[in-house]
């Protein structure tokens, strides 16, 4: 199939996110190219990059606007907080979604990320252990390092959200975490 002549009047980002994610699921993140998703999404490899400066952009796109919101609700607070209060404010926020459809791109995107190593090292999860080593570094009753304490819950915290990801049946990955962390409370020496 070509691609039409001249600059589309609108580009609809999900749209050509959502052909990605499809090729993706098809052929593996490895072997589909840049190429090959620019030529399904019907727009120039030019624009697709302009949308979506590199290929995990268009996996990691717009799940840093659901970090900022939950790092907002976690900052908004003055007062210090404890870590089940910053655990449960920052990793909620996929169970808030209301719509289905974002619910389903989110499933599928994070099984995407669960699969493939190389999405593993994108920025966002940089930002959040940045976001999440500075809101633990206000929380009370830390007898730990709080870069070591962040370390850890961002592992856990996106390890809940892989597993709730390939799990239909499971409510939500802050349920998950909270049931994981509890877990592994229990596994401390006294």
């Amino acid at each position: 199939m070509g691609k039409p002549r001249g600059r589309p009047a609108t580009i609809d980002r999900a749209a050509v996110r959502e052909t990605a994610l499809r090729l993706f699921e098809e052929r593996g993140y490895e072997q589909t190219t840049v190429d090959e998703i620019a030529d399904a999404a019907r727009i120039s490899k030019q624009t697709l990059f302009r949308l979506f400066p590199s290929k995990a952009d268009l996996v990691w796109d717009d799940l840093d606007d659901g970090l900022d919101r939950a790092f907002r609700a976690v900052t908004a607070d003055p007062e210090p907080q404890t870590l089940a209060q910053i655990v449960h404010r920052v990793f909620r926020t996929p169970a808030e979604l209301a719509d289905p459809a974002q619910v389903t791109s989110l499933r599928r995107r994070l099984r995407l990320v669960g699969a493939t190593p190389a999405l593993m090292r994108h920025t966002t999860l940089d930002t959040l252990h940045e976001r999440m080593t500075a809101a633990v570094g206000r929380a009370t009753g830390l007898s730990a390092p709080p870069e070591l304490v962040a370390r850890t819950l961002v592992a856990a915290g996106l390890s809940a959200m892989i597993w709730w990801a390939e799990h239909d049946d499971v409510d939500s990955p802050a349920h998950v975490l909270a049931l994981t962390l509890r877990s592994l409370a229990e596994a401390a020496p006294a």
